[in-house]
């Protein structure tokens, strides 16, 4: 048996399943990950450290990741991501919008006011 497919529209089809759409769940879902996310990170700001904000902009991923996150889009454009290489996707996408939102917490604790 063969991996699913995502089809360039943001479907995934599977034997005897109707097609459903990724992008609207995945849209939905990250959405709500990150207004979660930005309640818990807010209240935050006032404690973080200089020595911690110093830090954060430093985070990056590593080669490997970076060499995956190239591919998997290229290959969702071409429509040969499976299911699995979809999730880990848009695991790397939240991971960088956490990363993203850290690192402006970390600017803004730097920043004099």
């Amino acid at each position: 048996m063969s991996p699913a497919k995502v089809a360039g529209a943001g479907k995934c089809f599977e034997a005897g399943r109707e097609p459903v759409n990724l992008c609207s769940v995945s849209t939905r879902s990250t959405r709500s990950q990150s207004a979660i996310l930005e309640r818990v990170v807010r209240p935050a700001r006032a404690g973080m450290t200089r020595a911690a904000a110093k830090s954060l902009p430093q985070m990056k991923f590593g080669p490997a990741d970076q060499r995956r996150m190239t591919r998997l889009p290229g290959a969702a454009r071409a429509d040969k991501l499976t299911v699995a290489q979809a999730a880990g996707l848009e695991s790397y996408r939240n991971v960088g919008r956490m990363l993203d939102l850290l690192q402006s917490q970390a600017r803004q604790t730097l920043t004099p006011c």
